[in-house]
């Protein structure tokens, strides 16, 4: 999606997060944070970390998972 699309899909997506949970696929973590209040991490399909936005980005294990595959 172009810069404009997120935000528009963004936008769509502020009212309903107050009414249920969502799931989102997506590696773009400025996107995330205006969205997401608690991520969870995904490493070949296991649960590798959950937490604020702040708390995955200071991970040392995902930044280790996402390093290790750059």
């Amino acid at each position: 999606m172009s810069l404009e699309e997120r935000r528009v899909t963004g936008e769509l997506l502020q009212p309903i997060k107050t009414h249920c949970s969502l799931v989102i696929v997506e590696h773009d973590l400025d996107f995330i944070r205006d969205i997401c209040d608690r991520l969870t991490v995904l490493d070949q399909g296991r649960v590798l970390e959950t937490g604020t936005v702040a708390e995955i980005q200071a991970s040392k294990q995902v930044q280790e998972i996402y390093l290790r595959r750059a």
